[in-house]
């Protein structure tokens, strides 16, 4: 178990001693194989999704020049290849794109702009090369941070990672292996005691991919404070890298007070996506301490019910497992902390990437897309790759397969035109 507050975050206590799924455990090479072996479940499940089940009436209108890449490329995929293509928009009495943050389009124009790629296929081979680089990154985090006990948990970290059911998204068109990608990137450069410009750099590169980047400032302040000696050095240092922390959602909302004349056009514009009004005030609060959010989901008297659209049979709905994934991240990660699993860095982590959607978006959204959100939740991940390394072999391999078979599921929904989100 890591030491609590380890910046390395080695693991101690009883030694495991059973052997790595392949050869050493935690290696680049084992990450690639992990990679592509969920890249083929992913894309099997698109394939049989488009060609044999019967599509809802939920299809993007924009055709690709590619079959298989609109099918991954619907809903938040289409508006970033409009962002590639034309750039952004802001009107205050509909959907606008300025909702949606500019780190992934922003690199993704440059991929296309330099291969000629079309913008769909540009952002979905950056989305894959990203989904690649954070499985070698958390191959490295996982090894270092269970060297002590020759476990195999870095294995297992990254099956964990990779065949997450709602991880579909990390071989879309979406922000999701992006952001992944510098979530582990910024817990690796604490692990290893980079500098402090160069973790703010990476938190806040993660801001300008999504807002809930921010979440990621609370776990670097609470690092910054163990790092250095007085409380003197503490807030000389966080007058500058606190801000630097903050970086990309500074710069977009320069960006957009110039473009659109508010800064926070990206806040507001999610107002047009709201689907219920948000309570006000102590309502509020009392609202998501109870977790009423969660609970609307199950009640047929709620506009939030899961009945009132897609498949009648629960295990097939979506906004039937927003909820359940939600809840069931939160008590991974909260066992794992407990458990003193994860350091505390890992888990003010969690508790940022799970807490802001919660918070901002559960009650006016109906919880839609919190399975999703929970998938960059990688804490989680190291929790749930400490009980599969202490699980039998065949419990382990075979919780594992189940979890790929669902994320082929998912990807064949996906590809059919289900509301996956």
């Amino acid at each position: 178990m890591p030491t609590d507050d380890s910046t390395d975050g080695s693991m101690s206590g009883r030694r495991i001693a059973t052997a790595p799924v392949w050869g050493k455990p935690g290696n680049s090479v084992e990450a690639i194989a992990v990679w592509l072996l969920s890249s083929a479940v992913v894309w099997i499940g698109v394939s049989f999704g488009s060609e044999f089940v019967e599509a809802v009436p939920q299809k993007s209108a924009a055709v690709a020049p590619f079959g298989a890449v609109d099918a991954v490329s619907r809903w938040d995929g289409d508006w970033y290849a409009g962002i590639v293509t034309d750039g952004y928009f802001w009107n205050r009495h509909t959907h606008s794109n300025v909702a949606y943050f500019p780190g992934y389009p922003a690199a993704g124009w440059i991929i296309s702009s330099l291969t000629g790629l079309e913008p769909r296929v540009a952002l979905l081979l950056l989305g894959n090369t990203a989904f690649l680089l954070a499985l070698i990154a958390a191959a490295r985090y996982g090894r270092t941070r269970n060297a002590a006990n020759n476990s195999d948990e870095a294995s297992w970290l990254l099956l964990a990672t990779a065949f997450l059911p709602f991880g579909v998204f990390f071989h879309t068109v979406s922000t999701e292996p992006l952001f992944l990608l510098l979530v582990i990137g910024f817990l690796f450069s604490i692990q290893k005691q980079s500098s402090l410009a160069t973790i703010a750099l990476v938190c806040g590169a993660s801001t300008a991919v999504r807002a809930v980047g921010v979440g990621l400032i609370l776990p670097f302040v609470w690092h910054l404070r163990t790092r250095v000696g007085s409380w003197r050095q503490f807030a000389s240092t966080g007058l500058w890298s606190v801000p630097l922390s903050a970086w990309g959602i500074m710069a977009y909302m320069l960006f957009l007070w110039w473009k659109v004349g508010d800064p926070l056009a990206f806040a507001h514009a999610q107002d047009n996506w709201a689907q219920r009004a948000e309570p006000a005030g102590l309502e509020r609060a009392l609202s998501l301490v109870t977790f009423q959010p969660v609970r609307d989901v199950f009640s047929r008297e709620s506009l939030a019910w899961w009945g009132r659209s897609g498949p009648d049979i629960p295990w097939f709905n979506w906004r039937f497992w927003n909820p359940v994934v939600f809840i069931g991240t939160c008590l991974v990660v909260l066992a794992g902390w407990r458990a003193k699993q994860i350091t505390t860095v890992e888990f003010l982590t969690a508790f940022g990437l799970l807490g802001i959607p919660y918070v901002f978006h559960s009650h006016r959204i109906l919880m839609q897309g919190h399975a999703r959100f929970s998938s960059v939740v990688f804490p989680a991940c190291i929790v749930l790759a400490g009980w599969l390394a202490r699980m039998p072999r065949e419990a382990a391999v075979a919780f594992t397969a189940y979890s790929a078979a669902l994320l082929c599921l998912v990807s064949a929904m996906l590809a059919a035109g289900f509301g996956v989100f």
